[in-house]
């Protein structure tokens, strides 16, 4: 080997292990943390996608509720227990299995 390439490879290695000592650095900085912000990227990315998914089935049942009125008549019935003046109600216990 050569002068010029020994230099050559110990200015290599310095290079290496200067950048390997910054990817595996402290808790703050490199390749821990970069992974690290990733796995957490993903995990607010679907935490996201679920949210926009519940905003868009909110926004359906704005929409229905305000052009539809069996929609309220169904949500104060269902959700609230109403019922219409001179109903009446019968509630009945649920059976405990399949062959009751």
């Amino acid at each position: 080997m050569t002068r010029s390439e020994k230099r050559l490879f110990v200015l290599g290695s310095v290079v290496v292990l200067v950048l390997a000592g910054l990817a595996l650095g402290d808790r703050d900085q490199g390749l821990p943390e970069l992974l690290r912000r990733r796995v957490e990227r993903e995990r607010l990315q679907a935490e996201i996608q679920q949210l926009r998914q519940r905003r868009d089935e909110l926004a359906r049942q704005v929409l229905d509720l305000r052009e539809n009125p069996r929609a309220i008549e169904r949500r104060a019935r269902e959700d609230l227990g109403m019922i219409r003046k001179g109903e009446t109600v019968f509630l009945l216990p649920e059976r405990d299995g399949p062959n009751r």
